[in-house]
């Protein structure tokens, strides 16, 4: 359910509560907005950036955090999605790229993998982890990776490949 239609022009980040390493995080933000994701603002203090937003129903943020950015909060309480899902469902922009969603717990990698099959057709989203970066691509698509790059290709729905060469299983 889209309830803020939070609408960007440029690229943006969203910083979740798992985890996600100082560089990558620090990169991310010298480049784009960032939108932390209820616990994901552990990340952004830690590293002394100012998100833009804090959205999420507010379970895993620290109080003191939370009062420290409170004109800031964007309180979703629906308890029928995950944080995650709030911000997908009520951020666009051109690229949304993910930090923070993967690793640690893998039912909440699950459910950001979940979240990515469902909104795919809706919106370009990058699952960003530390050692996999995860899109679903809906049209057809072309990698010309260096020797020895790992890919994987996991189906979401049908899958037919016309043509791969150099691949080793």
């Amino acid at each position: 359910k889209n309830l803020l239609n939070l609408n960007f022009k440029e690229n943006i980040v969203l910083i979740g509560n798992g985890q996600c390493d100082k560089k990558t995080i620090l990169n991310y933000s010298k480049n784009f907005k960032i939108i932390a994701v209820d616990g994901g603002l552990r990340h952004c203090i830690k590293n002394n950036i100012n998100p833009l937003y804090v959205l999420g129903d507010m379970d895993s943020a620290k109080q003191k955090h939370i009062q420290r950015y409170k004109t800031k909060i964007i309180k979703l309480s629906d308890q029928n999605s995950t944080d995650f899902e709030k911000a997908i469902s009520n951020v666009s922009a051109p690229l949304i790229y993910c930090l923070g969603f993967l690793g640690n717990r893998f039912d909440h990698s699950l459910a950001a993998i979940n979240v990515l099959s469902k909104y795919h057709r809706k919106k370009n989203i990058l699952l960003i982890g530390e050692k996999d970066v995860l899109a679903v691509f809906s049209n057809s698509i072309f990698f010309n990776l260096p020797i020895n790059s790992r890919i994987s290709i996991w189906p979401i729905n049908e899958l037919k490949v016309k043509k791969s060469t150099g691949l080793k299983w």
